[in-house]
C-alpha cells in the first residue's frame, strides 16, 4: 500500500483527485481508529492467524481474548514499520505521505467482505460493503444440466482458477500432473473452466472443459460439491 497511497495523494494534490480506499477483507481495528469508529480490539475478530479463530469467535472466553489483544499488538507493531515505508514512498514524489494521511483524506471505503461476519460493530456512513448479497441463479443449460445431473456419478466438482492464471506459460508437464490428478477422480464429474493449450486429447469422459462456464448456476446446483479455485487473483 506504501506506493499506491502516495499516489493517490500526489494525485490529489496535483489535480483534486478524490479518494477511495478498496478492502478485500473486513477493515483492521488500527484503520477504525483513524475513522473514528470506535471499535473494541479486544472483541474484534481474528483475521490474523493460521488457525480458524474466525470461525470460532467467543469473547467470553479469556483466551480467545488474550489471543486477539496480542494479535492487535502485532497489528500495532506491523503498522509501524508499513507507517515508515510509505513516508519513503512520498518523499520519492515529494508528499507527505502516512496512514493518517491516506485515511483523513478518502472519502469512503468499499469492504468486499460480508457485513454480518462475526460480532456486532461500529459502521460509518461512508463504509460500504458491497459483498454480502447472494443473487439468484439463473436456470443452467441443457448441456451443463445434463452433465451434472447424470445418475452414473455421485457428485460434482467445479475448478476455476480465475483469468490471472496463464496456462500458456506453466513449466513442462504441469498441465499434463494437473490433468492426470482429475482424470484419478473418476467417480466425479468434473467441470474445468480452463483458458490454455488444448487439453482434449488428455481428459477423460468424466471432465468438461470450457472456455467459460456460468459459475454462479453451477455452484448453486445442489450436485455440486467442492470448489477448486484460485487465491482472489483476478484481472
Amino acid at each position: 500500500m506504501s506506493m499506491q497511497a502516495a499516489v493517490a495523494l500526489k494525485l490529489k494534490q496535483k489535480f483534486g483527485s478524490r479518494i477511495g480506499i478498496f478492502a478485500t477483507t473486513d477493515v483492521n481495528v488500527l484503520f477504525t481508529q483513524y475513522k473514528g469508529l470506535g471499535r473494541n480490539p479486544i472483541t474484534e475478530t481474528n483475521f490474523y492467524t493460521s488457525h480458524f479463530d474466525m470461525y470460532d469467535v467467543n469473547v467470553e472466553r479469556f483466551w480467545w481474548r488474550l489471543k486477539s489483544f496480542i494479535t492487535h499488538l502485532k497489528e500495532i507493531y506491523i503498522h509501524y514499520v508499513n507507517d515508515y515505508h510509505m513516508k519513503g514512498a512520498g518523499e520519492l514524489l515529494e508528499i507527505s505521505s502516512s496512514f493518517d494521511e491516506i485515511f483523513g483524506n478518502s472519502l469512503f471505503t468499499l469492504m468486499e467482505f460480508p457485513y454480518n461476519f462475526g460480532y456486532p460493530v461500529t459502521k460509518s456512513s461512508n463504509l460500504f460493503h458491497i459483498m454480502h448479497f447472494c443473487p439468484e441463479s439463473k436456470l443452467l443449460s441443457e448441456d451443463y444440466l445434463k452433465f451434472i445431473e447424470d445418475p452414473t456419478y455421485e457428485a460434482v466438482i467445479y475448478v476455476a482458477f480465475g483469468s490471472f492464471t496463464d496456462w500458456t506459460v506453466a513449466p513442462n508437464g504441469t498441465i499434463e500432473k494437473f490433468v492426470n490428478a482429475l482424470n484419478d477422480l473418476e467417480e466425479y464429474k468434473i467441470i474445468w473452466s480452463y483458458n490454455g493449450p488444448s487439453v482434449s486429447h488428455l481428459v477423460k469422459s468424466h471432465i468438461m472443459v470450457t472456455s467459460w462456464a456460468p459459475q454462479h448456476g453451477i455452484l448453486s446446483h445442489k450436485k455440486v460439491q467442492a470448489f477448486f479455485t484460485h487465491g482472489g487473483q483476478k484481472r
